[in-house]
């Protein structure tokens, strides 16, 4: 199985109760497409003392996604940015790809589930004005400027 790997850089923002996303300034040109709604079931794994955990790497299943390893790289500028390391596989049983990846911090101790978490993702693409000969606007998917400021979640 083939891992695929990024750095993935997050960062968590506090919103007021009554906050709405449509109501964000995304600057000249821009505007958010469509929201959309994805419902998403995790389990996540480390052992009993939680040892993942207190290194900032965490071992997670989802449906539709396999198993995803993240292991922190570095906190900058309110940004935590991780690696993280996707393996292609079932819930049934940990690929040996990802217990590999977790084994100097589990140091021998077995992995079971010690979360299971069911969230509502509410998203929508960050679209760009784009003008066309003869005048005619059409909308196309934000790509960013190339230092990871299209992406973004709140």
């Amino acid at each position: 199985m083939e891992v695929h790997s990024r750095i993935e850089r997050e960062v968590k923002l506090e919103v007021p109760s009554d906050f709405r996303l449509e109501d964000v300034d995304l600057g000249p040109g821009l505007r958010l497409g469509p929201a959309s709604e994805k419902l998403m079931v995790s389990c996540y794994y480390d052992t009993s003392d939680l040892r993942l955990a207190s290194h900032h790497a965490s071992l997670r299943f989802r449906d539709g996604e396999g198993w995803t390893v993240k292991l922190e790289v570095q906190y900058r500028d309110h940004a935590l940015f991780r690696a993280e390391h996707v393996v292609p596989g079932t819930g049934d049983r940990i690929p040996e790809q990802a217990l590999d990846l977790v084994a100097a911090f589990a140091r021998g101790a077995p992995l079971d589930e010690v979360a299971h978490l069911r969230t509502l993702r509410r998203s929508a693409t960050v679209l760009e004005r784009v003008r066309r000969a003869g005048g005619r606007d059409r909308r196309r998917p934000y790509v960013g400027d190339g230092r990871g400021r299209a992406n973004r979640r709140v």
